[in-house]
């Protein structure tokens, strides 16, 4: 093929031959863009999220719709949590203000002095009744979980104070106090004369927020009378989501009986996979 009179009729007419480069251009760089937000999405969402079986972990979000005292949503929460519980199959549940990945759930600033005018960190901030390590199947590596008198239920309309013992992650303790021990460390929440100081007793290996920077998480026992709040489960190894939809059936006729409403679990019911 001769290229001689092709050329010669482009240097013609150089109009055509830029406005084409131009599209070439502009279409590469829209492609080389999608491209990285769909390998920088692929990546938070296949990062390991600490929970000990992510195909087996379900959660079902609960919204009580009743002007009830606090007194009475806890009530009601830790009736609903037992009905899984007592389901066959079910190694462990608990209610919690968020799950990982969820893209809902609260961040907080810490820091390791009251005097800082500046947070250390910002962390994603787990708050629940129960114990979460058991209930997603945790794993700590240094210290211990919360002990059963540790536990606190908070009157939000009397209180704000936070419980003494916090739990932290590998990521979290090793940003605040790099190479040493977190746990028998003050944290602060906030930071300045109003910041609330905690204890850590332990460090969780990995758990990753909702939405805060990677694997940044810090946890505590603590019950809160909640208009919405979720419930996780995880269930034996191997076991899937069809042995939970008697207990959401369950739970939702409880919430109901609270004057709450239980989200239907064909659009709640969720679970993550890491494939």
């Amino acid at each position: 093929m001769e290229l001689r009179p092709i050329l010669s009729a482009l240097l013609r007419n150089k109009t055509g031959p830029l406005l084409v480069a131009l599209q070439v251009a502009l279409s590469l760089a829209i492609l080389a863009n999608a491209l990285f937000i769909v390998s920088e999405r692929r990546a938070v969402v296949t990062r390991p999220s600490g929970l000990a079986d992510e195909h087996a972990t379900f959660y079902i979000e609960v919204r009580n719709l009743a002007n009830a005292t606090p007194e009475q949503q806890l009530a009601s929460i830790k009736r609903q949590t037992a009905i899984l519980r007592a389901v066959p199959g079910v190694v462990g549940a608990a209610h919690a203000s968020q799950m990982p990945l969820s893209q809902s759930g609260w961040n907080t600033s810490v820091a390791v002095d009251r005097r800082q005018t500046h947070e250390s960190a910002t962390t994603s901030m787990y708050i629940s009744g129960d114990s979460l390590v058991h209930a997603l199947g945790l794993k700590i590596v240094d210290g211990r979980d919360f002990l059963p008198q540790e536990l606190v239920d908070l009157n939000e309309t009397t209180t704000r104070d936070l419980p003494g013992q916090v739990l932290i992650t590998r990521a979290l303790a090793e940003k605040l106090w790099p190479g040493a021990s977190a746990v028998g460390k003050t944290m602060f929440f906030g930071y300045g004369e109003d910041a609330q100081a905690t204890q850590v007793v332990g460090v969780i290996d990995r758990l990753e927020g909702a939405h805060a920077p990677v694997g940044l998480a810090a946890v505590h026992v603590i019950s809160v009378g909640q208009q919405a709040l979720v419930h996780a489960s995880r269930q034996q190894l191997g076991d899937r989501g069809a042995r939970l939809r008697d207990p959401l059936l369950e739970a939702s006729r409880a919430a109901r009986m609270a004057r709450g409403i239980l989200l239907p679990a064909e659009e709640r019911l969720a679970t993550r996979s890491g494939d």
